[in-house]
């Protein structure tokens, strides 16, 4: 029965190699299991480190998860280290690339679950930092594999696609984030501006029926337009308008909250209605008398 890892091993001999002579493969089985133990040891310190680093910063019980898999992992070293042992791993090259690419896969996949595990969502340095290691130990690896394809394959396909779906996981995630966002932002500010439009036509009728009184009094025209600015500028901004308002160094009589409601009122149906451009808002002198 043909396993899933001969299929890649022959997979990865092109037609021309597959015939190939015995003591070349030997000769580059030899050189592969030369370079595991120094890999070995080097990968799980950079699993200890990477791990213990996300750990201090961002405290999840899921790189300790990750951390214990990878070193449950590193336990079947003996599996490789059985070659230097046998007698006739000359002969068995092509058993020995199949035990190292089914090893070199198990790892390999280790590493691809990093990225789901402990790729933090709001800390940029952190996820840039681990695609960095990712992407230096497949390219790294490639090269110290590189004398037998298969395992090549197996070191490098598991962990780009892990990082590959982990990414596009995230980033999806906060695609769809900034469309909610974006959508309750839209539905909030119709929320404000229908209860700013229903405010002062009950304020204007109130005012009609003698049931609320005014409560003129003067203050200055520039503070008037101060807060009108930093209520709506940002509404005029996201539609992509320019807001301004420029008043005169002028006083003015009338109640400040009703006129603020009442001239507000107009400015933000002028911007809801200006599909370009921008709003200008201005008071001139006449006389003794301000007008709009």
């Amino acid at each position: 029965m043909i396993t899933p890892i001969d299929a890649l091993v022959n997979r990865a001999q092109p037609p021309e190699r597959q015939g190939v002579d015995p003591r070349v493969e030997a000769a580059q089985v030899a050189t592969l299991y030369r370079t595991l133990p120094g890999a070995t040891l080097t990968g799980t310190l950079l699993a200890v480190i990477v791990a213990g680093c996300y750990f201090v910063y961002l405290g999840s019980h899921a790189i300790l998860l990750w951390l214990a898999l990878h070193l449950a992992g590193k336990l079947r070293y003996p599996v490789i280290a059985a070659y230097f042992k046998d007698p006739r791993a000359a002969e068995r090259s092509r058993h020995w690339a199949r035990v190292a690419t089914r090893e070199l896969l198990i790892t390999s996949s280790i590493w691809g679950l990093a990225p789901w595990l402990l790729l933090p969502e709001s800390n940029e340095p952190l996820a840039a930092l681990l695609m960095l290691v990712l992407l230096t130990l497949a390219s790294a690896g490639m090269l110290s594999v590189a004398s037998v394809r298969s395992v090549i394959f197996a070191h490098a396909i598991p962990m780009i696609t892990g990082l590959a779906g982990a990414l596009e996981e995230r980033y999806a995630k906060e695609d769809l984030a900034g469309q909610l966002a974006e959508q309750v932002a839209i539905a909030r500010r119709a929320v404000e501006a229908l209860g700013m439009s229903l405010d002062t036509m009950l304020d204007v009728s109130r005012l009609d029926a003698g049931v609320i009184a005014s409560g003129p009094q003067s203050f200055p025209v520039n503070s008037l337009f101060q807060s009108l600015y930093v209520v709506l500028s940002k509404r005029a901004e996201e539609k992509g308008l320019h807001l301004r308002l420029r008043a005169s160094p002028l006083s003015i009589r009338s109640d400040p909250n009703l006129l603020q409601r009442l001239l507000g009122n107009i400015i933000e149906n002028a911007i809801k209605n200006t599909n370009a451009g921008g709003v200008f808002v201005v008071s001139r002198t006449c006389s003794a008398t301000v007008s709009r």
